[in-house]
């Protein structure tokens, strides 16, 4: 009986004590972090209301300088329109000052500022880590959620995603909140492995690996930090950030060897790259159905932010099988079209940020067979240089049975586009 009633007893206390040791090392960890992180605010000169908040911190850099790291996401108010607002920090003990934008990077949803006003409250500066991560490894995640006051949460380092089009770090724990955005990730040493971004699903958050900061800031140390730039031209440095990007990224693509997948009597590209994700079904024909029908879609995992309500920087790609062999010709015609001339694939955007598909259709020949191929593009009103491009082909010619492909290419220029699309056609290929 008493070694029954001890043993719960001594394991209650061990809990306790792991629970405990937790708490103190979270604890640490935000007492030691925090004079070096603040609250970042687009702030309306008019009304001098936040327009918009994040977090950021102090960081260690080679200039002289101390420059302070957040999101782009959370200053980007203030690149289109610097006439009307300022950047704002404020220290967990009510301090506050101006900051002046030094350096963005919009890929990685980064930038770099500095004071306006030369010196800022307290001495701590963070240090990037250079150490490499595993799996498991406490992480701890510092900001202002909401408004509310600086917290810590405490997670676990899920690994890096890395390809050429995007790089990032998963972070499992409780989920990061509004406001949190552009703080900082520590390991149990106090450095910085990433910058809270994004949050990708329930408990599952995105950092961007610290060594993408350390490009930028190398990058900052660099800049005329007397220059202030207008919003055009931080509008034309972002729009060559992102075309950058997409170039770099397509034109690795167009080395790759595609593993090459079947889909019937079809031949297919799978899985460009580890940047694209593929998935599949279909349906038998039934009473809601007249056909046969066997799809696959891939896509990118993540984008990039130009501005409230505007991401751009994804591809997709999808194709479909279709047979009705026990309807009449002519109704499978229409349904096959009507499935084909669908842009589902397309992502919706505002009016008042893209003008109207421009599409181009015809015939064309291509691997023994006739096919009806469309390509649009759409221009992006407030980043001239980026297009939406959509592409389209169905082959002709087989009675009761069709197949077709679709690409997007979001934030890219025409010719980049184009060779993105011949890279997809050239490994499709039917084998009746």
């Amino acid at each position: 009986m008493i070694i029954r009633f001890v043993l719960p007893v001594i394991l209650l206390l061990g809990l306790c004590s792991g629970t405990a040791r937790a708490e103190d090392r979270a604890s640490r960890i935000f007492k030691d972090t925090i004079p070096g992180v603040f609250q970042i605010a687009v702030v309306d000169k008019r009304t001098q209301e936040k327009e918009t908040i994040g977090s950021g911190f102090r960081v260690e850099s080679a200039s002289a300088m101390q420059f302070l790291a957040t999101n782009y996401h959370v200053i980007s108010d203030y690149t289109r329109y610097t006439d009307r607002y300022d950047i704002e920090y404020r220290a967990e003990e009510g301090q506050s000052g101006k900051l002046k934008l030094v350096a963005i990077d919009v890929v990685n949803d980064l930038a770099v500022l500095v004071s306006s006003e030369g010196k800022m409250p307290g001495e701590k500066v963070l240090a990037l880590s250079r150490e490499r991560q595993s799996k498991g490894q406490k992480v701890f995640a510092i900001g202002n959620p909401h408004d509310k006051g600086m917290i810590v949460i405490e997670g676990a380092y899920g690994g890096e995603i890395k390809n050429e089009f995007f790089d990032h770090i998963i972070f499992s724990g409780t989920s990061l909140n509004p406001g949190m955005s552009g703080g900082p990730a520590v390991d149990e040493s106090g450095q910085v492995i990433g910058i809270n971004v994004a949050i990708a699903a329930n408990d599952i958050n995105y950092l961007v690996p610290a060594a993408s900061l350390g490009a930028l800031l190398e990058r900052a140390g660099k800049e005329d930090r007397s220059l202030k730039r207008t919003s055009n031209q931080w509008r034309d440095m972002a729009v060559e950030q992102v075309l950058t990007r997409q170039k770099r990224g397509i034109d690795a693509l167009m080395k790759v060897t595609p593993e090459i997948a079947e889909l019937n009597e079809f031949s297919y590209p799978k899985n460009l790259d580890q940047s694209f994700k593929c998935w599949g079904g279909g349906f038998k024909r039934d009473k809601n159905h007249n056909f046969n029908m066997t799809w696959v879609s891939c896509d990118q995992e993540t984008d990039i932010y130009l501005k409230p309500y505007l991401n751009t920087g994804k591809i997709k790609y999808a194709l479909a099988y279709l047979e009705g062999s026990k309807i009449p010709r002519t109704g499978f015609d229409v349904e096959y079209s009507e499935y084909y001339g669908a842009s589902w694939l397309v992502e919706d955007k505002n009016e008042i940020d893209v003008h109207e598909f421009s599409c181009e259709s015809g015939f064309t020949r291509h691997a023994g067979d006739n096919w009806k191929s469309a390509f649009c593009a759409r221009a992006y009103k407030g980043y001239p240089g980026l297009y939406d491009v959509y592409f389209s082909s169905a082959i002709l010619g087989h009675p009761n049975k069709g197949y077709y492909y679709k690409a997007s290419i979001e934030g890219v220029d025409i010719q980049t586009a184009k060779s993105f699309l011949g890279k997809i056609a050239e490994n499709v290929t039917w084998k009746e």
